[in-house]
């Protein structure tokens, strides 16, 4: 489900793997729930890392702030969990 995201640079191998791995115990309809979990758990994670970068960089330049990457392996953990919880 991810490797669009991949392929456009966007997110990285390991996280197609590990998609890939939680697809593999959940079944089809499980990773669905946990990939839309995810997508939603990655965009609050990216909103609070944003607002936490910008207040950090606020003497420095914005140029520093736009070149950060934000790991998305807690997204997939948390995405993975509510699926898990919420099924």
């Amino acid at each position: 489900m991810f490797l669009p995201l991949c392929l456009a640079g966007k997110l990285g191998a390991g996280d197609v793997k590990a998609m890939g791995a939680v697809g593999a115990f959940l079944g089809p309809v499980g990773v669905l729930l946990a990939a839309i979990y995810t997508l939603l758990a990655g965009g609050i994670g990216a909103v609070v890392a944003l607002v936490a970068w910008r207040s950090a960089a606020h003497g420095r330049a914005a140029s520093a702030v736009r070149r950060q990457q934000l790991p998305y392996g807690l997204a997939i953990a948390c995405g993975t969990l509510a699926s898990i919880v919420l099924r």
